[in-house]
């Protein structure tokens, strides 16, 4: 048996160390679509439909998640308002607060990979509507967006369709209630002051002036979601974040606005 040589010994060696790294490689390509961030609690969810105008919400969902986060499941409750007592439920901390005015709509499934997220849930419409959900997760993990569809029945006739947000169920962490003024750009037709209440226990923000404002909003730490009714029919949602923080007081928000014609721009507002 002839014994190797060194220049065999270093052969043998390099094909194994590049046989070990490219292991390591399809390895590391193969784990590259997991969630970024752990979706499981329970959100807040508008579902703002295109054609008729209107909101749904803000529901409940609640998320759970397996196989590394990667797959979805939850159920959604419908018109979760009135929400009480302890303000937990985000990333797995458990829900343990009450809330009223609720139907249970169906159990959801989906999944998660990256800052990517879909899923869908059957209605307790007759016949039964499937509603689709495609999305991102902010990459702060403070909000998630995207756009939806229904189909109806077995044979997936196409319903309607339109744009929904989310924000995690904490407690506001400032305080919003007062009169605003607003800045937009784009042209939306909506008013240039209003007036914004904030009912106990908080999460919930009512447009109070200019009368005629029938939907309401969510706060989240310092995020909102706030929907408006425009002068042109259409419904415009501004998300943001609350800032200028002075004893426990917000004096300015900022964010992006989206409205069920396809438009979208940006908005900030500062407290009267």
């Amino acid at each position: 048996m002839q014994k190797p040589t060194g220049s065999k010994w270093l052969r043998t060696f390099l094909l194994f160390f590049f046989a070990a790294i490219l292991a390591l490689f399809l390895s590391g390509c193969g784990n590259g679509n997991l969630p970024i961030f752990n979706i499981e609690g329970n959100w807040y969810v508008y579902q703002i439909t295109n054609s008729p105008a209107d909101v749904q919400g803000p529901g409940l969902f609640q998320f759970s998640t397996s196989n590394s986060g990667a797959d979805l499941t939850g159920t959604a409750w419908s018109n979760a308002t009135n929400i009480t007592g302890n303000e937990t439920g985000y990333n797995g901390d458990g829900f343990s607060t009450a809330f009223t005015n609720t139907i249970s709509v169906s159990n959801i499934g989906g999944s998660v990979g990256g800052l990517g997220i879909g899923f869908s849930y059957a209605g307790n419409d007759n016949p039964t509507t499937t509603y689709n959900f495609g999305g991102t997760i902010s990459a702060d993990d403070t909000y998630m967006s995207g756009t939806w569809k229904s189909t109806i029945g077995t044979n997936n006739i196409p319903g309607q369709n339109g744009i929904w947000f989310a924000l995690p169920i904490y407690g506001p962490t400032a305080d919003i209630n007062g009169v605003w003024n607003l800045t937009a750009t784009g042209s939306p037709q909506i008013p240039s002051s209003f007036t914004l209440s904030q009912p106990s226990p908080e999460h919930d923000i009512v447009v109070t002036a200019p009368a005629g404002q029938p939907y309401t909003g969510a706060m989240s730490n310092l995020e909102v979601a706030i929907p408006l009714l425009g002068s042109d029919g259409y419904i415009y949602l501004l998300t943001g974040t609350a800032s200028s923080i002075s004893n426990g007081t917000a004096n300015t928000m900022s964010g992006t606005w989206r409205s069920t014609n396809g438009q979208s721009g940006t908005w900030s507002a500062a407290k009267s």
